[in-house]
């Protein structure tokens, strides 16, 4: 092997544990139960409705999440998109704006990591995570995971109106 290619190796290993040094992903801050013996699932989305999982920060902190939907294995149309948006309740701004093809998700599984860089939640301000699609009818909506525990710091919201429960999602800082 050439002492270019050794050089070139050397810097993508350097490179790649420089970017894994700098996620610094803590599990310790699981906001949501995700224990799949208490897990169902949602009303399904679609492009008549919204979904959003409120949650109040416990500290000053950056944001990483995994969601859980239920796509059945339908086959979706190209185009169709699954929106995940960061809020911040008390003036309703989105901070940011993911955008996933809904072909890609996973079925009843966790997705990849969902990064909101460069955003910091303020301790003790409320936020949500909003969930909308352009899928044009419930009978191919995505469903999600969804647990049975909520309270005031931590509960889901469809359409407007507070639920029982919880999506099933991961919020990481």
């Amino acid at each position: 092997m050439s002492q270019w290619k050794i050089v070139k190796i050397g810097i993508i290993c350097l490179s790649a544990l420089l970017f894994l040094a700098e996620i610094k992903i803590e599990q310790s801050l699981v906001y949501l139960n995700m224990n799949e013996k208490e897990m169902y699932a949602s009303p399904l989305l679609w492009s008549g409705n919204s979904f959003e999982e409120v949650f109040v920060a416990d500290h000053q902190m950056s944001l990483c999440i995994q969601i859980r939907p239920i796509t059945w294995n339908y086959i979706h149309e190209e185009g169709e998109v699954l929106e995940v948006k960061l809020k911040r309740i008390k003036d309703e701004e989105i901070l940011k704006v993911h955008t996933f093809n809904v072909q890609g998700l996973p079925d009843n599984s966790l997705t990849d990591y969902i990064f909101f860089d460069n955003i910091r939640l303020e301790k003790d301000e409320k936020y949500s995570i909003v969930l909308e699609s352009n899928i044009s009818g419930p009978d191919r909506g995505i469903g999600f995971g969804c647990t049975e525990k909520s309270d005031e710091n931590a509960y889901a919201v469809i359409d407007g109106e507070k639920q029982d429960y919880n999506f099933s999602m991961i919020l990481y800082e």
